[in-house]
């Protein structure tokens, strides 16, 4: 059976391919009625999304990561015009809002690694729609198999240059991977925060995989102790201190919270817009890349990155969706705070 039709959150996203659905969701988010053609054009972005995804689910490697990357980019289409109430498919960006940065140089150069392969933020583009859209937020699970908390983070700067490896080694989920291909990167951390709050202080756990040089790595001066215990560490940070974050899901489909050091220049930037980049970078890389991306497939070329590469797609296919269905039904109200977290029920706060 076709993936897409058992995955939980295309079951949600199939209200978004009826139009007076559509109009129901949205007078619920915008206390206002959206007009029937402008409902139209929602469904049909999230309609071709899905079919985009549904042929990806059954694809062969060698095209996979561009239709991939066609049915995120109809997912953030359909997003975006749902979150605006007056924006309309003929006024949406042309343009991805991201481009390649010398690509050719650095897949053939010898022992270049794919990696040191680079995107720049663009002026325009549907990346910035979709970032001013969503105000660039994020949605967090902190032991909770909802989101119980949002940030808000600053738009980032046009010319921005990031690497594929700076977007890959803050998806957690491709940590066992990644972490065999490029073993020195320590850009994240789970992290569980406790109750138990000695004076100032706050008191997290981590646990394995993570240790106490990741801990370091990426929290840095704010932790003041630290005690290892059967592979378990106990820390304490500064009460003031708030790490750039994630989130990642763990048994029983309860997510937790994640530390990650910011991409440079001090960039943070939400789990939708690292998604849509990854996607990107992979299609692109199958579209415009072909000889290089086959050879990697085959055993030939930069074969050390591939598994890192294959996980990634699963966590596109599997996690963007419902980045949007958060988005689409928000389960929290949205901060008001720029890069904070907002106590949303008993829990972490910061």
């Amino acid at each position: 059976m076709n993936e897409i039709r058992t995955n939980e959150w295309w079951r949600i996203l199939s209200n978004y391919e009826s139009s007076d659905l559509v109009k129901t969701c949205f007078r619920a988010m915008h206390g206002g009625d959206l007009n029937t053609s402008k409902a139209s054009e929602i469904c049909a972005a999230i309609t071709q999304a899905r079919g985009y995804m549904e042929s990806a689910s059954s694809a062969g490697r060698s095209v996979r990561p561009l239709l991939l990357y066609y049915g995120v980019l109809g997912l953030a289409r359909g997003l975006t015009l749902f979150l605006s109430t007056s924006l309309r498919e003929a006024c949406l960006a042309q343009a991805h809002g991201l481009s390649a940065s010398s690509w050719g140089e650095a897949l053939t150069r010898e022992g270049g690694s794919m990696g040191d392969l680079k995107i720049k933020l663009n002026a325009n583009g549907t990346l910035q729609q979709l970032i001013a859209a969503t105000d660039h937020r994020t949605f967090l699970r902190n032991n909770s198999s909802k989101p119980n908390c949002v940030i808000k983070y600053e738009s980032p700067p046009t010319d921005t240059e990031v690497s594929l490896a700076d977007i890959l080694s803050r998806i957690p989920e491709v940590r066992p991977f990644y972490s065999r291909w490029l073993p020195d990167s320590r850009e994240i951390v789970a992290f569980w925060p406790q109750n138990d709050h000695p004076g100032d202080k706050k008191r997290w756990r981590v646990d394995p995989p993570y240790t106490a040089e990741d801990v370091r790595a990426v929290m840095g001066d704010a932790v003041h102790e630290l005690n290892t215990t059967d592979s378990v560490i106990s820390i304490l940070v500064s009460g003031d201190y708030a790490p750039y974050m994630s989130d990642t899901v763990g048994h029983w489909s309860v997510g937790n919270v994640v530390a990650m050091t910011p991409f440079p220049g001090e960039l943070r930037l939400s789990k939708t817009v690292i998604t849509f980049m990854a996607a990107y970078c992979l299609g692109m890389l199958a579209r415009y890349y072909p000889s290089q991306w086959t050879a990697t497939l085959g055993n030939q070329r930069h074969t050390v990155a591939l598994p890192t590469l294959l996980a990634t797609m699963d966590y596109i296919a599997d996690e963007f969706p419902r980045m949007i269905v958060e988005f689409l039904e928000p389960p929290v109200a949205p901060s008001s705070g720029g890069g904070l977290f907002e106590r949303t029920n008993d829990g972490f706060q910061q």
